[in-house]
């Protein structure tokens, strides 16, 4: 690679970065994931066991989508 070439790619990477911290701080994106978090603790702190089993469920599925054989 040219050093041309290695300056496009560090100017288009800062640039998706600085995109990202300023998606990231969008106040209504950050009430929306807390209420989403708040929400998930209550479900699971109603529903112990039954969010563990969902969670080694998809677990599983998870790594049988992704074995190498």
């Amino acid at each position: 690679m040219t050093n041309k070439t290695i300056d496009n790619l560090s100017k288009k990477i800062y640039e998706i970065g600085e995109s990202g911290k300023s998606i990231i701080s969008d106040p209504e994106l950050q009430e929306k994931i807390n209420k989403v978090r708040s929400d998930t603790e209550r479900v699971i702190r109603k529903h112990p066991l039954a969010s563990i089993a969902v969670g080694l469920a998809v677990g599983y599925l998870i790594g049988k989508l992704f074995r190498r054989d």
